[in-house]
């Protein structure tokens, strides 16, 4: 009986927290949402971006290129994440020796970030691998501040996990 109860209990905190609500999607009308009744959408410029692999965002300084190589699982899913990141400078050549000084994890229909740290990993070719809990569905914002020398930058990717 007390697993029933905790089994309900939390199915009616999702719903409050419309993280998978049916009617939420429904009203969300023009919204990423798909048959999960995963609502993606919050109205505003917040659009999720499509996954693919090589999926290039220029940084907003313009000193950077982001590219997401790959991730696992692809497209991004619920909990935990690996993505291979490249960072290219300007002419277009691998950055090998970049640091993250942050790394943000947002929910912006929930106004959270993930209860788990990303970690950065360099492996020496311009690419970076990327460890990311993202512990539940919805629209994620990843951005990432990047800075390799006095060059600095960031750029964010934006997806609808759990799908």
């Amino acid at each position: 009986m007390r697993l029933w109860t905790n089994l309900v209990g939390a199915s009616v905190l999702a719903a409050m927290l419309g993280c998978s609500s049916a009617s939420r999607a429904t009203a969300d009308a023009g919204s990423a949402d798909t048959d999960s009744g995963v609502s993606c959408s919050d109205g505003d410029a917040s659009q999720p971006d499509p996954y693919m692999a090589n999926l290039a965002k220029p940084g907003s300084a313009g000193a950077m290129t982001f590219v997401l190589e790959r991730a696992d699982p692809a497209p991004p899913g619920v909990h935990q994440n690996t993505w291979t990141l490249k960072l290219l400078d300007a002419t277009g050549q691998p950055i090998t020796d970049a640091t993250f000084p942050t790394i943000k994890t947002w929910m912006p229909l929930h106004g959270h970030p993930s209860s788990v740290a990303p970690t950065a990993t360099a492996n020496g070719d311009g690419t970076y691998t990327i460890g990311l809990d993202l512990f539940m569905p919805g629209l994620w914002q990843i951005t990432f501040d990047a800075q390799s020398g006095d060059r600095t930058d960031s750029a964010m990717f934006t997806f609808c996990v759990g799908q």
